[in-house]
């Protein structure tokens, strides 16, 4: 190594050649001690040919990125380098160089450094993009010269090479890759939003979804308003990016992605400041079903969140939000597409506001849950595998063990003071008819569960009961109306298994 750079200082000092040098030999000759600032001395020294001082640079940058400086070296190779770099005017070089130091930047120096990069790296691209419109301006003034007529110009003038592209995806993988160690504020910065920005299409799809993916996978939850900011501006980009002619799979991949980064914001006791995120988001990511789904359960679980902070005992003000809650999930629920989604939401959020002793809105979301059992008949149908039977079968399973879940619900739920103790379970008795169904077994199975749902009621003292709430066996407690409308409603239930029952014993004598 010491005889070829004895011979380029004799006979050569070509930048190009230099840049062979470096190229060629491993970087610990000439990084060691002070070898690196004379590196530095003799590229500044080089005279340049095919082959710029800044290309030259470029090659020496990714070497300290393997080979690092010495720790008193650093900072004075940085500035003596860099002072050299942004003097450059042509920047497909600079962004080359650039994206090669960043590396180095990212491995061996500070935040404050890779900020200062960036900086320097977002007011070049402000300065070429300014220039390329105003040069596409000028060309198209122009649009009968010659040049124009090629119809290259406006394109090369007009926006960043296809070599700048692919040096600032470059930058923008280093930053994404090294996150964890330089801090999250890195993915946050406006540098790195206007680098997003120079990117468009597809292209710029694909680096905001290895931004998203980089802080889901590389950052624990956080409560930073400026980062989930960014964050949110990122995500639109991608929600946006969709369209009704979109693939299921890629609706599928964002929605992940940014369920991913919902679930990670987390402003601890501050419940409210949560809620209000919560609304942002329905209102920025409104076209994905995934995503409101999970928008759907976060805020459910808010308000369990509530009640544990109260330890069961809401104040007035709690209360309050717990309401609130309930109403952003009977606001969202509608809006899904997916019928069985839908019910399962209507069920769970009937759980969550009974625990919250929101009786009102217990019974809108069982009212409602009820209400969408026919529609399951269409849906199971069309879900099904093409018709076949095992699969309307599988929807039927399902849809029985849903509506097992809301009659175990039902046990805790007090009667209303107006529609009776049994008003809720009398519509579901409506609501099941009006379902076609195509295997009558699991048809009848349910109607039995019904039956033990009201033996239950006909209990002195139900199996289990809510903290702080007051089932049937309180509140009507042996009154003689009770027992009497009681009695009738099993009597429906008997007389309707056991027409059941022969429907499918004469099924099976045929």
């Amino acid at each position: 190594f010491q005889n070829i750079l004895h011979q380029y200082r004799e006979h050569c000092n070509d930048a190009m050649v230099l840049g062979h040098i470096i190229t060629a030999f491993d970087g610990a000759f000439f990084t060691e001690g002070t070898g690196a600032l004379g590196m530095v001395q003799l590229i500044n020294g080089a005279i340049e040919s095919s082959v710029s001082n800044i290309d030259t640079f470029a090659e020496f940058g990714k070497q300290l990125a393997i080979h690092p400086p010495s720790e008193e070296l650093r900072m004075p190779i940085l500035n003596e380098v860099w002072k050299q770099v942004s003097k450059s005017d042509k920047i497909e070089s600079y962004i080359r160089c650039a994206a090669a130091w960043m590396d180095v930047v990212l491995k061996h120096y500070g935040e404050s450094e890779v900020f200062v990069l960036l900086a320097d790296i977002t007011q070049k691209l402000e300065v070429a993009t300014a220039l390329g419109s105003e040069g596409t301006q000028t060309t198209t003034m122009t649009a009968n010269s010659p040049t124009t007529r090629k119809g290259e110009d406006v394109n090369e003038v007009g926006s960043l090479s296809e070599g700048v592209l692919k040096h600032l995806a470059s930058i923008l993988s280093s930053l994404i890759s090294q996150s964890s160690s330089v801090g999250a504020q890195v993915l946050t910065s406006k540098h790195l939003v206007q680098i997003l920005d120079v990117f468009k299409g597809r292209r710029k799809v694909e680096m905001c979804m290895d931004v998203l993916e980089s802080f889901n996978r590389t950052n624990s939850a956080t409560g930073d308003a400026v980062l989930i900011n960014t964050l949110f501006d990122i995500g639109r980009n991608l929600h946006d990016s969709l369209d009704y002619m979109s693939p299921e799979g890629d609706r599928r991949h964002i929605a992940r992605v940014l369920n991913n980064f919902i679930q990670k914001v987390d402003f601890g006791r501050d419940l409210e400041q949560q809620l209000n995120v919560y609304v942002e988001c329905r209102a920025i990511f409104c076209n994905l079903d995934m995503v409101k789904d999970q928008l759907v359960m976060c805020v459910s679980e808010l308000a369990i969140k509530a009640y544990r902070l109260m330890k069961g005992k809401h104040n007035k003000k709690t209360a309050a939000f717990a309401k609130a809650c309930m109403a952003y999930c009977h606001i969202t629920i509608p809006s899904i597409t997916n019928v069985e989604r839908k019910l399962y939401l209507l069920v769970h959020c009937s759980h969550i506001a009974l625990v919250n002793q929101c009786l009102p809105q217990t019974d809108t979301f069982l009212k409602a849950a009820i209400t969408l059992i026919p529609e399951m008949n269409s849906y199971s149908i069309s879900t099904s595998e093409q018709g076949q039977s095992g699969g309307v079968q599988k929807a039927e399973t399902s849809l029985a063990s849903l509506i097992r879940t809301l009659l175990s619900t039902l046990v805790m739920v007090p009667g209303h003071p107006d529609h009776g103790p049994f008003y809720i379970v009398s519509g579901l008795l409506n609501a099941l008819p009006k379902y076609e169904w195509h295997h009558p077994h699991i048809r009848t199975s349910l109607y039995i569960d019904i039956l033990g749902l009201l033996c239950t009621y006909a209990q002195k003292k139900f199996p289990y009961h809510l903290p702080h709430l007051e089932s049937n066996d309180m509140l009507y407690c042996g009154a003689p109306g009770y027992a009497f409308e009681l009695a009738q409603s099993i009597k429906v239930c008997v007389q309707e298994i056991i027409k059941q029952l022969q429907e499918i014993t004469s099924k099976a004598v045929q």
